[in-house]
């Protein structure tokens, strides 16, 4: 379930490092929840990935589902039920564990700064949750938010974070295919005298290589004088003609 949603990240290293849910229940997912695990600066890419999925001696595992490295690491905790919640509320939601995806990032909480990488990872999971799931980004919390006033993690703007999912949900549009008035007709050589001239013959932006005014070389290849009238220097030799249509 959370493993198939996240095992194909583009450009991200995702680990099925799964163990059962709590007491085998399942999970129904309405949200995403964000938190970070207060484990020490420099400690390391995944220090707090024994107690994500055994527990701590007053809280069984799996404490997430969802755990995210110092490095950019992903590991997949458990597909199932997990104790990351707690007591809390939010409109639309009334089991925490059950109804949101528990998402822990290694940080200590106490000023150590959230790098680009882990924040474009944090990104990319919850994005890819959200898609997957059909969750609605205003459904991805942070634990300072369920919990108001009991925790106040992750300590990044959930605002700025919700932002940045969305975005990341926004299809990129393919570029448009060029229409006839922006597409090249051809590359010219001309020769005249002791100068040469390379002209590039665009149907929207037609202009002489050496700077010279605005030219139409299908009307100069026609008639060989420029778009005001004055004559053109005829070239010696046209390298390649300009192709007709």
């Amino acid at each position: 379930m959370i493993w198939d949603a996240l095992r194909d990240l583009p450009d991200v290293d995702v680990r099925d490092l799964r163990v059962r849910g709590y007491g085998g229940k399942p999970i129904r997912p309405r949200g995403v929840l964000e938190h970070h695990t207060a484990s020490s600066a420099g400690s390391g890419d995944l220090p707090s990935l024994h107690i994500c999925q055994k527990g701590r001696a007053d809280l069984p595992g799996p404490l997430c589902q969802v755990l995210i490295g110092r490095a950019g690491t992903v590991a997949v905790i458990t597909d199932g039920y997990a104790n990351h919640a707690g007591t809390g509320s939010w409109p639309g939601i009334t089991n925490g564990n059950e109804q949101l995806v528990g998402v822990e990032i290694e940080n200590d909480g106490r000023g150590e700064k959230w790098t680009p990488g882990v924040m474009r990872v944090a990104t990319a999971v919850t994005g890819r949750l959200c898609q997957r799931f059909n969750l609605p980004v205003e459904l991805v919390l942070g634990h300072k938010e369920w919990a108001k006033g009991r925790k106040i993690d992750p300590t990044f703007d959930m605002g700025q974070f919700r932002v940045a999912v969305r975005t990341s949900l926004t299809p990129v549009s393919p570029p448009a295919p060029p229409s006839e008035d922006d597409m090249p007709l051809a590359i010219i050589r001309a020769d005249s005298g002791d100068q040469t001239w390379w002209v590039t013959d665009f149907v929207s932006k037609r202009a002489l290589a050496d700077g010279n005014e605005l030219q139409d070389l299908r009307t100069v290849h026609r008639a060989q004088t420029n778009l005001d009238g004055s004559p053109m220097v005829k070239p010696r030799a046209w390298v390649d003609k300009i192709p007709t249509r």
